[in-house]
């Protein structure tokens, strides 16, 4: 493979990954500004209309799906391969976000909230990577040594400092999405 056409497969690689993290980010944002004006900060607040409920409970979802299945129709996965990406990649999301249904931690880029997003991606690319009958133990475990070392860097990092946790999420959806092109296009 030549090198012009390996260069324009990692950039696109790369810029599927950060917009699949910026449309994550959006419906991330979506759920905070909407308990923000439903008073969900405060004593008492947080109820919503059944309107506001459905709208929440329809959009979100279908942002998380959509921004987690960009890495993977990038990676050359078929449309419906990257959607199930999204939807498997949408419940890890949400199932880790919500720390597995116990109490919910709203400060952003907590230790739970930067494991969901590279979690998201982690699924993402390892789907899109069997969808595409390129997987491998031996090339993949690359793809776990990468997910395995940011996370345990935010998990040292002090859960206090936002910006680490969105420098190490954003990273994530830089560089998983990278090294799936690797495993998948290079021989």
């Amino acid at each position: 493979m030549n090198d012009i056409n390996v260069q324009k497969k990692l950039f696109f690689a790369a810029a599927g990954g950060l917009v699949g993290f910026f449309v994550m980010l959006l419906a991330v944002g979506i759920v905070f500004v909407a308990a923000l004006l439903a008073g969900g900060f405060s004593f008492g607040g947080g109820i919503h209309s059944w309107q506001d409920n459905l709208f929440i409970a329809i959009l979100v979802p279908t942002l998380i799906s959509l921004g987690a299945a960009i890495p993977a129709w990038r990676l050359g996965a078929k449309w419906w391969h990257g959607l199930l990406a999204g939807i498997i990649a949408m419940i890890a999301f949400i199932y880790i976000e919500s720390n597995g249904g116990k109490q919910v931690n709203y400060s952003f880029f907590s230790q739970h909230e930067t494991l969901a997003y590279v979690s998201t991606a982690l699924v993402s690319i390892l789907i899109a990577i069997a969808a595409r009958k390129k997987f491998q133990v031996q090339k993949s475990a690359s793809l776990f040594a990468v997910a395995a070392i940011l996370v345990v860097l935010r998990l040292v990092i002090s859960d206090e400092n936002a910006s680490i946790g969105f420098a190490i999420s954003l990273l994530a959806w830089v560089v998983l999405p990278l090294v799936g092109t690797f495993i998948i296009d290079i021989p």
